[in-house]
């Protein structure tokens, strides 16, 4: 049996994130003449806000790195090439850098702290002295006591 090692697991959200980028970037690309080049900044930025629920920090970075270069590369006139014409241009595509940085940033805050309350719920379980791999106690309700499945003793 085989093990799939983090660093590949890491190495493949970075693949799947940026051919998701890419892939959603041309679809959007097409819509430049019905929607304007402002409308796909946010389903760029609502994919970065989705990656910051699934993938990993520095997957989501990456991302959204490579979603405001694809945007002003592709979409802000004038296109295929890195200059922003219009200040309110800059304006926004430096908005849209800013939002999905501090997006994926508090978005992994917040998954360290979630993390951080589980292990100190699962610290504070109780578990039987008696019992030599330290198996969890069960509450009975009824006795309003804990006990132990294995050696039945009751605390």
């Amino acid at each position: 049996m085989t093990s799939i090692s983090i660093d590949k697991i890491k190495k493949y959200q970075v693949l799947l994130s940026l051919f998701i980028i890419v892939m959603l970037s041309y679809g959007l690309f097409y819509t430049i003449p019905v929607w304007g080049y402002r409308i796909p900044a946010f389903f760029l930025l609502m994919a970065i806000s989705l990656f910051s629920l699934i993938f990993d920090i520095r997957v989501v970075i990456i991302s959204s790195i490579l979603s405001a270069l694809i945007w002003n590369f592709f979409f802000i006139p004038p296109i295929y090439t890195f200059h922003i014409a219009k200040s309110e241009d800059a304006f926004l595509f430096l908005m849209y850098f800013v939002v999905a940085l501090v997006n994926a940033i508090l978005t992994f805050k917040i998954r360290e702290i979630e993390k951080k309350f589980r292990d100190k719920e699962e610290k504070e379980k109780p578990t039987c002295p008696y019992c030599d791999d330290g198996k969890l106690l069960i509450y009975v309700q009824q006795e309003n006591e804990y006990t132990c499945k294995e050696c039945k003793n009751w605390f």
